[in-house]
């Protein structure tokens, strides 16, 4: 471990400390033992999946946050106490470097106490004030000094506004699942889209949720979506197109003719193209994220195709009966849907029957919302014999996003 201060003006600083690997790969093993029963892979039971698959399956950032927040506390506090600064500030902290195999490094820029240089003082005079002060504002103050350290303690972590959050969340999602018919269950996952060098990242992590009596829903703790950043673009131009398309704001037919032709042949492309590289894959053990993200599109380049309503995501392949297994093991019909959603940046509503026989199938909704600059995908379930004649499925949808941000407002 090592420290390198540099000072700065205003009586700040910059400390960069790095970390060796062995302390890096002992915080990704604690990361991974506190997440290992949050994740799972068919297969495998909760707790029972290698570290090295749930890399792999994830990619090697997965553990990398966890691993972040047990490395910095200790280094920073070592390295502060045997430096011997004197620092009168809470750390803003910096990620220079995480990578397994490599060491970790992170700078904290700080406050320190100035140096003051008295000019002279003596023989100067200060007359003598004589203050009564009641019992009634003795109180006052103290309650007024509590109320300002109980505040300043929670925000210094970050915990009170964090605890906020999840209130709010909370009284949302419950009262969003107790007071709408239909609805069985409610979920709240923070996502965030990343491009780190040629590719893209697209982080989901599980905030907040809420299920009704007896009801059975999973939720997906982490997951990461990967793929090229030149992908991300031709697929992000085929839907705002799909988009503009299914809006009929398109009049003229020479030009309605044409952007459809755009569509599909954008939509084939990319299609052949994941469709060629997940049929190449021998055996499981080959599956890396970025097939795990590149099946989920391949779902939703045939939506976009067949432009329905809803679709059913199972285990009736698409690779072909001789990738059976492979597509099993690639298949998850909720990563799908929430992925779909942030795509589209729209609602999107699928029919998941895998692994559902006791729960008659189950219908899930995903939509995004922007809540206090932050990105959420929404999720809530319906079951499937809600869906019938009498239901106009696309104004009640409309009608229940709108009773859940209200909710939040």
């Amino acid at each position: 471990m090592s420290l390198q201060v540099e000072k700065l003006e205003h009586n700040m600083a910059k400390l960069t400390i790095e970390v060796g690997e062995d302390e890096v790969e002992k915080a990704l093993q604690a990361a991974y033992n506190k997440n290992k029963n949050k994740m799972s892979i068919p297969g495998f039971r909760k707790g029972k999946v290698p570290r090295q698959m749930l890399e792999k399956m994830y990619g090697p950032a997965v553990f990398y946050e966890d691993a972040a927040n047990i490395l910095i506390p200790n280094a920073y506090g070592k390295e502060v106490k045997e430096s011997e600064l004197e620092i009168v500030s809470q750390p803003d902290i910096d990620i220079v470097q995480i990578e397994k195999g490599k060491p970790f490094i992170f700078s904290a820029q700080v406050a320190l106490k100035p140096e003051v240089v008295l000019g002279a003082y003596k023989g100067v005079s200060v007359p003598k004030t004589d203050l009564e002060v009641t019992e009634e504002e003795i109180i006052k103050e103290k309650e007024r000094q509590l109320n300002h350290t109980a505040g300043v303690i929670l925000n210094r972590s970050g915990d009170f506004a964090r605890f906020n959050k999840l209130l709010r969340f909370n009284d949302a999602l419950a009262g969003f699942v107790e007071n709408n018919v239909l609805i069985e269950s409610a979920q709240i996952y923070a996502y965030s889209i990343k491009r780190i060098k040629r590719d893209v990242i697209i982080k989901v992590c599980y905030e907040s949720g809420y299920v009704y009596e007896d009801i059975d829903i999973n939720n997906l703790a982490q997951t990461y979506y990967e793929l090229d950043y030149a992908d991300y673009t031709q697929l992000k131009d085929v839907i705002n197109m799909w988009k503009e398309l299914s809006t009929n704001s398109v009049t003229s037919i020479r030009e309605k003719d044409a952007l459809i032709e755009a569509v599909l042949k954008g939509i084939e492309s990319l299609f052949r193209k994941y469709y060629s590289e997940l049929c190449g894959l021998s055996n499981v053990s080959e599956v890396d994220n970025k097939h795990f993200t590149k099946y989920r599109i391949l779902t939703l380049l045939i939506r976009l195709a067949r432009r329905y309503s809803t679709t059913t995501i199972d285990n009736k392949n698409i690779l072909g009966d001789d990738k059976k297994e492979i597509e099993y093991f690639l298949l998850n019909g909720k990563r799908t849907g929430i992925l779909s959603s942030i795509l589209l940046e729209d609602t999107f509503m699928f029919k998941y029957t895998r692994n559902s026989h006791k729960k008659d199938g189950r219908a899930y909704v995903c939509f995004p919302a922007n809540i206090a600059n932050q990105n959420y995908i929404i999720v809530f379930s319906i079951q499937t014999f809600d869906l019938d004649e009498y239901i106009d499925l696309e104004q009640e949808i409309d009608s229940l996003k709108s009773d859940f941000v209200n909710r939040l407002l």
